[in-house]
């Protein structure tokens, strides 16, 4: 079976797998574990992170060889994080008995 990185636990629980993540240790120089490293490559170092060409530069005809796979892991990624979002806020609309979130 895979690692997970989240665990979508009861009571709208979402756990952070930590033989994986490293954020809670050291989110700017060394963020992933090797484990996480193995499914998402390296991660960018915060120079980069704030330079969005440091990826994706929009004028070159062609691009470095690895913007596409990153490309998709990042959307990979959003899914699971949205996922992860809607799991807590259903909880919350069913604990509360909410019909709407305002």
């Amino acid at each position: 079976m895979p690692l997970r990185v989240l665990q979508l636990d009861a009571g709208g629980e979402v756990r952070l797998n930590r033989a994986m993540a490293n954020w809670y240790a050291d989110p700017f120089r060394h963020p992933y574990k090797q484990a996480l490293i193995d499914v998402l490559g390296e991660p960018l170092q915060p120079e980069q992170l704030w330079n969005p060409d440091a990826m994706l530069r929009v004028e070159d005809i062609q691009h470095r060889s690895d913007t596409q796979a990153r490309l998709d892991k990042a959307a990979a990624t959003q899914l699971v994080f949205e996922d992860a979002m809607i799991h807590v806020v259903d909880h919350l609309l069913r604990t509360t008995g909410a019909n709407a979130w305002c």
